[in-house]
Order: structure tokens, then sequence, then C-alpha cells
């Protein structure tokens, strides 16, 4: 209601394009883990850049990263609010030939059991 938007308008919130990489090689999904200070401090993400791709642009990235997609699949947009920021959020998963360094690749059980991911993520995670 009305209470809400007076709240809303406080708050001048950034605003971030993003694209979330589900990355899977052999029942394996990538993760990372964030950096030590700042937002979601020290748990772990997928890939992501801060950009919203298109399925096109995808292997532009995947080569940066070393990685070669066998198939590329869209997922879904999600929206997330923090209290200073607002992710806007698209998500692909990609079927590798291969893994890479850069990465920690695990088993899909193991990231549900075992791996904190941020609530940002979840929509994804349930993707995988």
């Amino acid at each position: 209601g009305l209470h809400r938007e007076t709240l809303s308008q406080k708050i001048k919130r950034k605003k971030e394009d993003m694209t979330v990489f589900l990355l899977e090689y052999e029942g394996r999904i990538a993760i990372r883990k964030r950096k030590e200070k700042g937002l979601l401090a020290n748990m772990y993400e997928f890939p992501n850049i801060t950009k919203k791709m298109t399925k096109k642009e995808i292997p532009k990235v995947l080569q940066v990263w070393k990685l070669e997609s066998k198939q590329i699949e869209k997922i879904g947009a999600h929206h997330h609010v923090f209290s200073h920021i607002e992710w806007d959020m698209v998500g692909y998963k990609i079927q590798l030939s291969s893994m890479n360094k850069e990465f920690e690749w695990i088993e899909k059980e193991e990231i549900l059991e075992k791996y904190p991911i941020p609530g940002a993520f979840i929509p994804f995670r349930k993707k995988m």
C-alpha cells in the first residue's frame, strides 16, 4: 500500500543488471566464493557478470573463462532487492565440454548441503 511506496522513495537504490551462469560439467556445477568484504561477503555464488547478456553473447563470456558450451538454455529472470541495491538478474544453464581452474566444481547434492548460497541466487539454484 501507500506506506510502502513512500518508504521506497526515500531509499534511492542502485540498480544493477546481472547475468547468472549455471555452468554444468558432468553433474558438477561451478561456484565461486565472494570477496571477504562487501555485500554477501564470503558466501558462495554462481559465476555472474554485471551485465544482461543475450544467448548469442554468452560464448564470448565463456571464452574468457576458457570454457566451451555444448548447450545453452535460458532459465528465467529474478529481481532481488537488498537495502541499497537491486539486482535485475537473468540466468542461463550451460552444459559444458570441460571445466576450468577458475571456479570450484561441486556436485549438486553437495551444493545444497554444504555451501551457503545467498537468497538472491536460490531461484537459479532450483534449476540445477
